[in-house]
């Protein structure tokens, strides 16, 4: 988890970044999440959690991608100087913008990976759920 983290870290201009990487159980992050960071924008430090793969629900909509959530988390330190609050319009939009950055840029880098550069419908769409609301 690490080694991705900081790869990410790197790709996205956060290598200043002090980030610690953890695998947690679900009981640890906040319901129907699968990852969660904390920061402290001063000290340039932040703690990345991602759901164990076994706690992750096998009758889920979208399959687990730990890479798409490490990206995540790791994109909301970028949003955070902007002060936006879970639950309000200006967060709805801050975490629909996270998840579709991160779902885009996993995608393009695997697309990279594999050679294929050809567009490719994108594995799993960005979704509006229940904690953003629904479309």
């Amino acid at each position: 988890l690490t080694i991705l983290g900081v790869e990410w870290q790197r790709l996205l201009k956060l290598s200043d970044w002090n980030v610690k990487y953890h695998i947690v159980r679900s009981w640890d992050l906040s319901r129907e999440t699968v990852g969660h960071v904390d920061y402290q924008w001063e000290r340039r430090e932040a703690t990345v959690k991602v759901i164990e793969a076994g706690d992750y629900p096998p009758n889920a909509d979208f399959p687990l991608d730990t890479e798409q959530t490490v990206v995540h988390e790791l994109l909301h330190v970028h949003f955070a100087p902007m002060g936006l609050k879970s639950g309000t319009p200006e967060g709805t939009a801050e975490e629909v913008a996270v998840n579709a950055i991160a779902l885009c840029l996993v995608h393009l880098k695997r697309m990279a990976l594999t050679g294929d550069l050809k567009e490719q419908p994108l594995l799993v769409e960005p979704q509006w759920g229940p904690q953003w609301g629904e479309k």
